[in-house]
C-alpha cells in the first residue's frame, strides 16, 4: 500500500470482488487524469479572460474586481 497500491485482495478472493476493485481503480485513475487535464486547460486561460461591456455599472464592478483580486482572502475575519 505504501508503494501506491490502490487496494489489496485477500486470498481466496471472489471474482465479483476483484471486478468491483478493478472498476473502482479504473474510475479513480480516470478522475485523476481528467482533473490533471482540466487543471492544464485552466492554466491556459489564466489572465486571458476579458469581459467587454459598455454598461457603466458593470465597468465599475469590473474595476473593483481588478482592484481586490490580488488581495489575500485567507485572513481571519471579524464580522
Amino acid at each position: 500500500m505504501k508503494d501506491g497500491a490502490f487496494y489489496y485482495i485477500a486470498k481466496p478472493f471472489r471474482l465479483d470482488e476483484v471486478r468491483k476493485v478493478v472498476a473502482e481503480a479504473v474510475a479513480k485513475i480516470r478522475l485523476k487524469r481528467e482533473n490533471r487535464e482540466l487543471r492544464e486547460q485552466l492554466e491556459q486561460f489564466r489572465g486571458k479572460v476579458t469581459i467587454i461591456t459598455q454598461d457603466p455599472g458593470m465597468q465599475h464592478l469590473l474595476a473593483l474586481a481588478r482592484q481586490i483580486a490580488p488581495t489575500d482572502c485567507k485572513r481571519d475575519r471579524h464580522w
